[in-house]
C-alpha cells in the first residue's frame, strides 16, 4: 500500500481508540456523578440520554438514533424492538445507540489494520465497506433475536398467568389488585410478565387509565396468546360480564393451539430421524447381522479355492 493509504489507515484506527477510550473513561466516571449529583442535589438524576454532562455521549446516541430513520422495518421501530427485549431504561436504550455507531467503526478499524500490510487500496476499501455494512446491520440483528427470545418466553407463562387471575378473580380482586398480587408475590412464578406489569402499575400510579395500558402491554410484546389475556381483560374492565368462564376459554384455547404445536414438532422430528436411522443405523444394523455370514461365505469360498 502507497503512503496515503498507511496514513489514512492510521488515522481511522486512531481516531477509533480515541472514542473507545473516552466511552471507557464515561462510563466508569458515571457512577461517581451519580452519587455527587443525588448529594448535591434535591431532584431526580438527569436522565442518561439528555445529560449535558455527558456531550460525547450524547452525541453517540443522536447519532445512532438519527440511523435508526434508514434501518428500521415499516413495521417495527428499534425503540420497539427495545421494549420487547425489556430494556426500558434510558442508559440500556443509549447504550445500544451508541453501539450502533461503535461498532461498524470498530468492524472498519480492525479491517484496516488486519489488510493494511497484505492488501491493496481498493482491496481495502472493499472490506471497509463489508465489514461497516456488517457492523451496521449486526447490533439491529442482534436485537430482533433478543426481542423474539423474550417473546417466546412470554408466550410459556401466559397458561400460568391464567391459571393465577383465575384463582386472584375467584378470590373477590379486581383487575387492578388482581395486577398488584401478581407483581408483589409472582416475581419468580412470571419474571417476563412481571416487569410488564411492574411498569403498568406504575403508569396507573400517575394516573393512566387501565384499558389504554393493557392495551399498550398487548401492542409492545406481540404475543397472540397474551394478546387474547389482555382484549379479554378490557373487554371485562370497559364492559363488564363473566370473567373465570372467559378466561378459561382462552386457556383452552391456548392449550389446544400449544398441543397442535407440539404434534407438529412431533411430526417433524418423527421424520428426521428417519433420515438420521436410514443414514446411520440401518448400515450398523446390517454390518451386525449380515457380517459374519458374509465373511463365512468369504472363508468358505477361498478354501474351496485353494
Amino acid at each position: 500500500m502507497n503512503i496515503t493509504a498507511l496514513l489514512f489507515a492510521l488515522a481511522v484506527s486512531l481516531l477509533v481508540l480515541s472514542i473507545g477510550m473516552a466511552l471507557l473513561y464515561i462510563y466508569r466516571r458515571r457512577p461517581a456523578d451519580h452519587v455527587t449529583s443525588r448529594l448535591s442535589t434535591a431532584g431526580e438524576v438527569p436522565d442518561f440520554e439528555t445529560d449535558n454532562s455527558n456531550p460525547l455521549v450524547s452525541l453517540l446516541s443522536s447519532t445512532g438514533r438519527g440511523m435508526e430513520r434508514w434501518l428500521q422495518d415499516d413495521d417495527v421501530s428499534t425503540s420497539l424492538l427495545l421494549t420487547r427485549a425489556g430494556w426500558r431504561e434510558a442508559h440500556v436504550r443509549s447504550l445500544f445507540y451508541i453501539l450502533q455507531v461503535a461498532v461498524p467503526l470498530l468492524a472498519v478499524a480492525l479491517v484496516v489494520v488486519a489488510s493494511i500490510a497484505t492488501s491493496t487500496l481498493v482491496e481495502t476499501l472493499v472490506y471497509c465497506v463489508g465489514a461497516g455494512a456488517i457492523g451496521i446491520l449486526a447490533p439491529r440483528y442482534f436485537l430482533r433475536s433478543v426481542a423474539r427470545k423474550r417473546q417466546a418466553r412470554v408466550r410459556s407463562e401466559v397458561p400460568i398467568f391464567i391459571h393465577m387471575l383465575v384463582m386472584l378473580y375467584d378470590s373477590g380482586l379486581s383487575t387492578r389488585q388482581a395486577l398488584n398480587s401478581l407483581v408483589r408475590d409472582g416475581e419468580h412464578v412470571l419474571p417476563e410478565l412481571n416487569i410488564e406489569f411492574r411498569s403498568a402499575l406504575r403508569q396507573l400510579d400517575a394516573g393512566a387509565d387501565l384499558v389504554q395500558v393493557l392495551g399498550d402491554i398487548e401492542c409492545d410484546l406481540d404475543v397472540a396468546e397474551l394478546s387474547n389475556v389482555l382484549g379479554l381483560l378490557r373487554q371485562i374492565e370497559r364492559y363488564g360480564g363473566e370473567i373465570r368462564e372467559s378466561l378459561l376459554s382462552v386457556l383452552a384455547l391456548i392449550e389446544e393451539r400449544r398441543v397442535l404445536t407440539l404434534r407438529e414438532r412431533v411430526n417433524h422430528m418423527a421424520g428426521r430421524m428417519t433420515v438420521v436411522m436410514v443414514a446411520f443405523f440401518f448400515p450398523a444394523l446390517l454390518l451386525c447381522v449380515a457380517g459374519p455370514a458374509f465373511t463365512a461365505i468369504v472363508f468358505a469360498l477361498g478354501s474351496a479355492s485353494s
